[in-house]
């Protein structure tokens, strides 16, 4: 539970730089790698819960249909945390493919929420700002881990 906590700044911070100065900018998705990270944490209702408030803060931020990135993230969490079952979430190639599949789910999932609520919107470039989102949450997933593992060895505790 602690993790949340830590998390609701950073998402706020990051959130507020991703919708005022760089909107155009495909940046790595942060909320994402919180949820990811508590999946490989094996936190089930906090990650949920967690899941839920980075996305509604994600709708009230980014201006889109309330509930839409709760969802979503929340969907992710769900997948990921039970595909943790069968799938070892230790290597860095591992976890950055899976944040880069996370995160093409996340886009699909958002897109056809949209798409059922009457927002025409044209698949490819839904996917095109989705799949850059995703190259570039799976690039920034090995700098986030390795910042994590800093944190835990200056902390003195093992991950």
């Amino acid at each position: 539970m602690r993790n949340f906590f830590i998390f609701l700044p950073i998402t706020i911070l990051y959130l507020s730089i991703r919708t005022t100065v760089l909107p155009h900018l495909p940046l790595p998705d942060i909320t994402l790698l919180a949820v990811f990270y508590a999946v490989t944490r094996r936190a089930a209702i906090s990650g949920a819960l967690l899941a839920f408030t980075l996305g509604y803060m994600e709708d009230v931020f980014l201006g889109g249909i309330i509930g839409s990135a709760s969802f979503s993230l929340v969907a992710v969490f769900a997948i990921a945390h039970l595909s943790a079952r069968w799938v070892d979430f230790s290597s860095t190639f591992v976890r950055a493919l899976t944040s880069l599949a996370l995160s093409l789910i996340k886009g699909l999932s958002v897109y056809l929420i949209l798409r059922s609520n009457g927002f025409e919107a044209g698949i490819l470039p839904v996917f095109a700002i989705a799949a850059t989102t995703a190259i570039t949450t799976g690039a920034a997933f090995s700098l986030f881990f390795k910042a994590e593992k800093a944190v835990a060895r200056f902390e003195g505790r093992a991950l």
